[in-house]
């Protein structure tokens, strides 16, 4: 009964031990998108009608969710603002994320952190989204140009069992038809820390027909924070191989007393 006790006290710190060397606090990231703005060319200069294109500010809205591992997913959605300013922060324990907006379309911020404790494998994931319609003329081309800020870093030394993920998306659709222009961008947490990802970008819209059509702008962003279980470390193992070797000396003892 002694033995078992000894073994189990053995373990025990054996997996404590690489429990300490596995725990990270997360990380934080950050999606800023600025700068934003629409101009249009026009596709058919010769015939007298001037290319152009108007928002819909009455469907502008803005969303943002929150899940910590396989938990209940904490949501928020405002259909009232219009194009004014939004701040709204969601928080769930020793995690947070916040959604901000200075009115001006497209030009939404998501930023936080985003913990989860160890043992266990898990995702802490965040989205947000800002989206509006857009009636752009016949025979015009809309080129929506932005600047993207993307970064995320570990808020304590890295960890080879934390990873995480940031990435940004803008679409301009066509709900009737579902013709669609996509940009795309994202960085990856891995091993070292604090990518960065901070460039200018532009996305088109063609409409090559003889009338106007009513678009969906979406402006979507996300932040992942995953975990894996942790592997007991080599340091534990010696410890757990070095304290067994000396149980089966103590028992050998015992017999030769015996």
């Amino acid at each position: 009964m002694k033995t078992k006790r000894i073994l189990a006290c053995l373990l025990a710190a054996a997996f404590s031990i690489s429990m300490n060397a596995a725990m990270a606090n997360g990380v934080a990231f950050e999606t800023t998108l600025s700068d934003v703005s629409f101009r249009v060319d026009d596709l058919a200069p010769d015939d007298g009608i001037d290319a152009g294109y108007a928002y819909g500010q009455a469907s502008t809205r803005y969303t943002a969710s929150f899940q910590v591992g396989g938990g209940e997913m904490q949501e928020m959605s405002d259909t009232t603002s219009g194009l004014n300013p939004v701040d709204y922060t969601l928080t769930d324990g020793t995690s947070n994320i916040s959604v901000q907006s200075n009115g001006v379309p497209g030009e939404i911020s998501l930023s936080g952190t985003l913990k989860q404790s160890l043992p266990g494998e898990g995702m802490t994931t965040a989205y947000a989204s800002h989206s509006f319609q857009l009636t752009l003329d016949a025979n015009s081309q809309l080129i929506l140009s932005l600047h993207i800020l993307q970064a995320i870093d570990y808020l304590a030394d890295p960890s080879e069992y934390y990873s995480g993920n940031t990435v940004f998306s803008i679409e301009i659709s066509d709900p009737v038809t579902g013709r669609q222009s996509v940009e795309s961008r994202g960085v990856q947490l891995v091993g070292q820390s604090n990518p960065i990802f901070d460039v200018d970008s532009s996305v088109t819209y063609a409409n090559t027909t003889d009338a106007a059509v009513n678009l969906e702008v979406t402006f979507w962003s996300s932040a992942s924070n995953h975990v894996t279980t942790p592997v007991p470390e080599p340091s534990a193992y010696a410890m757990l191989v070095v304290g067994l070797a000396g149980m089966g000396a103590v028992a050998r003892r015992q017999q030769c007393r015996a």
